[in-house]
């Protein structure tokens, strides 16, 4: 999954360069105000805080696991 989100990432990055990416109720994409827009549904286990992606999706603990640092 890191992999397709990694695509997702540079595949925003090319169709809009210099806006930012954030991820809302599962959902990755541009942000436009309080919402997302040209998404992609990752599932409610993704989040992102501070600009890191984290996931809780089988981390056979309480913590969420750290996936992605992104660099806006």
């Amino acid at each position: 999954m890191k992999k397709y989100i990694l695509q997702k990432i540079e595949e925003l990055k090319y169709l809009y360069p210099g806006e930012k990416i954030g991820i809302n109720a599962g959902f990755i994409g541009i942000e436009n105000g309080n919402r997302l827009k040209h998404t992609t549904y990752l599932g409610d286990a993704y989040f992102m805080i501070d600009n890191i992606i984290y996931t809780d999706y089988n981390t056979k603990n309480d913590a969420a696991k750290k996936l992605i640092t992104l660099k806006n």
